[in-house]
């Protein structure tokens, strides 16, 4: 019998860039901020960066070694080793328009969690992808994906930046939960 594939989400699931990128912030604006104070979709927007700041803070996504030393959640590891264990785990990821983006994200999801390059899928258009546990944090992502898989399971892993979005599918607040529900929905899932 083969195992149900899930498809992982990146940033935002198992790599904090909001993390990697409020020192970004502060060299850029003298202001320190906290993981929290992003509260809506779009980092610059949620710490109220100028015109010119956006464009600085987005140039450094260019540079070498950024996507690749993004730090991970706490708690990814251990709850990606445990997916891998019950799924086939397929991270699915929406590429940055940046040099060394996919080629370092490839090289962070092996030495973070020894998945292969030949497992990752880049994309922006993830409701192309089809598994049977869609996992995101991007609540208009995972509507879309839902909509073209009605027989599937969307599960939006809650952020501060998410929980004003309208949504009433399934969803967890960290990694013990995603756990927890996963299980949940491959014991109560229908047998064909």
């Amino acid at each position: 019998m083969r195992k149900p594939v899930l498809l992982l989400d990146v940033d935002g699931v198992a790599a904090d860039l909001i993390s990697a990128c409020l020192p970004i912030v502060e060299k850029l604006t003298g202001r320190k901020h906290v993981h929290d104070d992003v509260d809506q979709w779009k980092i610059h927007h949620a710490l109220s960066l100028s015109a010119e700041e956006i464009t600085a803070f987005y140039e450094h996504f260019e540079h070498e070694g950024f996507c690749f030393n993004v730090p991970v959640y706490a708690g990814a590891k251990e709850g990606i080793a445990r997916l891998r264990e019950l799924c086939d785990v397929h991270p699915v990821t929406a590429p940055f328009d940046a040099k060394f983006w996919t080629y370092e994200r490839d090289r962070w999801l092996f030495r973070h969690f020894g998945i292969p390059r030949d497992d990752v899928v880049h994309t922006d258009s993830k409701h192309l992808v089809t598994g049977d546990i869609f996992v995101d944090d991007k609540t208009s992502t995972l509507v879309k994906w839902q909509e073209h898989h009605p027989s599937g399971y969307a599960v939006r892993f809650n952020r501060k930046y998410n929980a004003n979005e309208d949504w009433t599918g399934y969803h967890a607040d960290n990694w013990v939960d995603l756990i927890y529900m996963v299980e949940w929905l491959l014991e109560h899932r229908p047998r064909s």
